[in-house]
């Protein structure tokens, strides 16, 4: 994902109340991944309509 998507994903985390490690956390077991750097595009997309 790009740098902006992934600033889009953390301030949506934020407004639902998470600080940044819980938010990266989240977003890894979401993505099912352990590295944010593997998530595509499209993937971050998808997450951040839902």
């Amino acid at each position: 994902m790009s740098e902006k998507q992934f600033g889009f994903l953390m301030k949506l985390m934020a407004d639902e109340g998470f600080d940044r490690e819980a938010a990266i956390e989240q977003l890894k077991s979401s993505f099912g991944t352990g590295d944010l750097r593997m998530v595509t595009g499209a993937q971050a997309s998808a997450r951040s309509t839902s």
